[in-house]
Order: structure tokens, then C-alpha cells, then sequence
């Protein structure tokens, strides 16, 4: 089976598969460091990171992901379709200390406007 891009170009379905099965897998190996502390597997910490809306477990896991790794894994490793919700003021009000708050308030205002 092929799908058609936009610019009249193919693309198999069966390599569709195989980046959407890199993609969870970096996105697990990128999550699971993050879960010591709590009872949640990096199996369900993938499908709610995944799922449209906000949750408690998804805030969490993007408050940690701020603290944890520099920018530009985030970047590297979440599509920017998710950058208004990682970037947004709750998530960047629970970044600690202080001054790490204010550097993502100032990548949000770059990058989001």
C-alpha cells in the first residue's frame, strides 16, 4: 500500500510503520529516566504523553522533561505540534529554580510568539 504525499511523491506504509515504532521507542527511552518516582510504567507514560489534552501525568512528565534534559533533546525528540503544551505557563511554572523558568518563559516567547 502507498500514500500520496502532497507534493506527488510516495511514501510506503510499511516504512510509515517503521519510523511511528522508532518514534515510540525514542520517546520511551527518552521518558522512562524520568519515571524513579512514580508507579507508572513508560508503557503507560507513552499513551498518555500521546493522547490529545491535558492530564496530570502528561504535565508532570513535561515539567520533568524541562528540568531534566537540555533543550535541544526536547527539541530533537518532541514534534513541534507539541510545543505549545510543553511550553505552556503551568508546565514552565513548575520548572525549578527560578531562573530555569524564566530561560523556557523566554524560549516560549521566541518560538511561540
Amino acid at each position: 500500500m502507498r500514500l500520496v504525499r502532497a507534493d506527488g511523491g510516495a511514501i510506503k506504509l510499511k516504512y510509515l510503520c517503521r519510523q511511528m515504532q522508532t518514534d515510540k521507542e525514542k520517546i520511551i527511552k527518552l521518558i522512562e529516566p524520568l519515571l524513579w518516582d512514580t508507579t507508572v510504567t513508560p508503557e503507560q507514560a507513552y499513551h498518555e504523553f500521546i493522547k490529545e489534552g491535558n492530564n496530570s501525568v502528561k504535565h508532570d512528565l513535561y515539567i520533568k522533561l524541562l528540568n531534566f534534559y537540555p533543550w535541544r533533546k526536547i527539541r530533537k525528540s518532541i514534534p513541534m505540534e507539541r510545543w505549545g503544551e510543553l511550553l505552556n505557563d503551568k508546565v514552565i511554572i513548575g520548572l525549578f529554580p527560578r531562573q530555569h523558568r524564566q530561560t523556557y518563559f523566554y524560549v516560549k516567547r521566541v518560538l511561540l510568539g
